[in-house]
């Protein structure tokens, strides 16, 4: 999630989002959205504040279709109202002080004394190209070229010239005396410690540094770096790394010597001790961390791809990091024997101590490991590698020591890259077949060597294995083009799921089971979302109440809770019982059991629900490929008897849909 800007008052704190703007009155540990009536959804990109006044910059709309608007609260955020711009500013910053609001951008600088109804345009608005605007001691600056003017009174301007300065000034930091005025499109920053009459170069900023924000407490200055926190402890004039924290950080606020740093990564950060430690200082913001997740009896954990790995308390509900750095790229979370595993790029790491700390377990030099399974006692890592050969890697003894998963089929050696495991049953896939091996992996067959995906021009992405089916996840031609196949033969035919199931197209992203339900994450537009079957497959119902993304990336369980993470979008959960009492809201209701009897049956056979069922519903008969085989209208179901002599032996699925719920079951014809 991405947090663009951070502003306070004696009151509040304040941050825009790209999830819309958040308002904290407790130092910024817990937070609530502030709603802009008649506008549903938008980017907050900018803040200013003063007293209880509230100046935001909006943007709505996507690429060629953007639109910036300006919106103000007199009341510290609770209502709002849009403030009318001339036509002619763009992509204007903006700052209040006690005499009015300015805005400027590369070619105008205006102000309001009347809170935005009439605009006027500023004596030096003439010199243009304005880079920077800011407020200190109630006083703006306003920066174009090498100088930049400090206002004194309303309109009244003081010019000060930053010497030595070749570059355009892109950002000014001000505390009194001590000045910043960092370079356009240079790794260099110049300082004054009288006021701007004298400056010089601060040595020793060999790399870039943002054009963001910076903080002052007694003689100590920060400022976030490409990569790190980068302290003074003489007032600016040396600086050095004191953390590695490579958050590209937007903006710094001080609240009593606890320093909130905005993200564009995980959210916000905390530090109360001069940037050594660090937490998340996320509660109630929607841009939390959620690209994998994983669960075990005291915390939640979570990672998004370059913003590092965080955990929440399930008693307190709070975030905080971990002990390892969010440079690592974590990209899956694994909880097995009461050890975590995580993986980055080319490493795993391993702890014992509830995140406390790490030991780096091996590196698999160009093989990427970006997944992580755990099959019996043993501990497995793969995925689809960006670089080099893609390999499956297990260890026998928690990560100690690891060796290449392969195994020989046809007098092959296979090297298998995806894992899902059931019991004692294993199905694995390389770029070329899907195997199974049903004893744990002593004897194995390809089950994926039909026609239907011989054709399919594809690659597996992702595996699951239950009781009744194996489901595999595939992109390929058109290029990105996802589909979903199952099996319900141990792999010896294969369909595509949008042929038996409603929404159509199902082209699925992530898999979870729960007993016997399965849960769906799927990526076709519109009819994205999670889905969920309680009848292994045959039929679909959406699962989204309460859950404002479709974006899900993973699905977890404990013992109490559904998980969703969503590639960054935050981390939901919802309580397992909702799986056996879906909501209206959701699509049909709750899962019942459907009695078949006599069964096995030669073929005549009756269906009595688990309550008696008055409603008209739709019943079908699938058989194990989810070919459906019968399809008709009825009037309720209590007791409704089937003469079907035309079935071959096997196994059949039956289920009932109606507005409340969906009943199911299954039966075995003999001859």
């Amino acid at each position: 999630g991405a947090v663009s800007d951070l502003v306070q008052n004696d009151s509040f704190q304040f941050a825009a989002t790209d999830h819309g703007i958040y308002r904290s009155e407790n130092k910024g540990l817990t937070w609530n959205q502030l709603i802009i009536d008649g506008l549903p959804g938008y980017v907050a990109e900018q803040l200013s504040v003063y007293e209880n006044l509230v100046l935001a910059r909006v943007r709505t709309g996507h690429h060629l279709d953007v639109k910036w608007s300006f919106y103000k609260s007199a009341n510290n955020g609770d209502s709002w109202e849009e403030i009318i711009t001339p036509d002619s500013v763009h992509f204007a910053q903006f700052a209040i002080n006690e005499f009015g609001i300015y805005i400027s951008d590369f070619h105008h600088l205006l102000f309001s004394t009347d809170g935005g109804e009439v605009w006027n345009t500023s004596s030096i608005s003439h010199l243009g190209f304005f880079k920077a605007l800011d407020v200190h001691e109630n006083k703006i600056y306003v920066a174009s070229g090498n100088r930049f003017y400090k206002s004194t009174a309303n309109d009244t301007w003081n010019a000060i010239t930053v010497d030595g300065l070749s570059e355009s000034i892109s950002s000014l930091h001000v505390f009194g005396d001590v000045m910043f005025a960092h370079a356009e499109g240079a790794s260099e920053l110049y300082r004054s410690g009288d006021g701007g009459d004298i400056w010089a170069k601060v040595p020793g900023l060999s790399l870039s540094i943002p054009e963001t924000s910076m903080v002052k407490i007694g003689d100590t200055f920060l400022m976030p770096g490409w990569g790190d926190i980068l302290r003074s402890d003489d007032k600016g004039v040396t600086w050095e790394s004191v953390s590695q924290y490579p958050w590209n950080a937007s903006k710094m606020i001080n609240i009593d010597s606890l320093i909130l740093i905005g993200t564009y990564g995980p959210g916000i950060i905390r530090t109360d001790d001069l940037a050594e430690t660090f937490k998340l200082s996320n509660q109630g913001l929607d841009a939390a961390l959620g690209q994998s997740i994983a669960v075990n009896e005291n915390n939640i954990w979570t990672s998004s791809i370059n913003n590092g790995l965080a955990r929440q308390n399930k008693l307190s509900g709070l975030w905080d990091t971990v002990g390892l750095s969010p440079k690592y790229e974590i990209a899956d979370i694994l909880i097995h024997q009461d050890k975590i595993f995580v993986t980055y790029f080319y490493t795993v790491f391993r702890s014992e101590d509830d995140g406390e700390t790490w030991t780096h377990l091996s590196q698999f030099l160009f093989n990427e490991v970006n997944r992580l399974y755990a099959f019996k006692d043993d501990i497995l890592t793969g995925g689809i590698s960006s670089f080099g050969s893609s390999l499956l890697w297990v260890s026998h003894d928690s990560g100690d020591s690891w060796d290449v998963y392969n195994f020989i089929i046809e007098d092959k050696v296979r090297y298998p890259f995806l894992f899902a495991s059931r019991n004692n049953t294993i199905v694995t896939s390389d770029w070329d077949y899907i195997y199974k091996s049903p004893d744990g992996g002593s004897s194995w067959d390809i089950i994926s060597n039909n026609e239907l995906l011989d054709t399919c021009i594809c690659y597996v992405t992702d595996l699951i294995v239950t009781d009744e089916l194996i489901m595999a996840l595939t992109i390929g031609q058109p290029f990105g083009l996802r589909r979903t196949f199952i099996s319900r033969d141990d792999g010896a035919s294969w369909q595509y799921l949008e042929d038996q199931s409603e929404p159509a197209n199902f082209t699925g992203f992530s898999f979870a089971t729960h007993k016997d339900n399965i849960l769906l994450a799927v990526g076709s537009i519109p009819t994205n979302g999670l889905f969920v079957s309680f009848d292994h497959a045959v039929t679909w119902q959406p699962f989204m109440e309460g859950l404002t993304t479709k974006n899900i990336s993973e699905i977890v369980f404990d013992e109490e809770y559904i998980y969703a993470a969503t590639n960054g979008q935050g981390v939901w959960r919802r309580k397992i019982e909702d799986l056996n009492t879906t909501s209206l809201s959701d699509g049909p209701g709750k899962s019942n059991q459907i009695s078949v009897y006599p069964n096995p049956s030669n073929g005549n056979f009756k269906l009595q629900a688990d309550d008696v069922v008055e409603s008209d519903g739709l019943l079908k008969i699938t058989d194990i490929h989810g070919h459906i085989l019968l399809s008709e209208k009825i009037q309720g179901l209590a007791s409704t008897e089937f003469h079907t002599p035309d079935l071959i032996p096997g196994i059949y699925f039956v289920s009932f849909q109606t507005s409340s719920g969906i009943y199911s079951g299954k039966v075995l014809i003999q001859e």
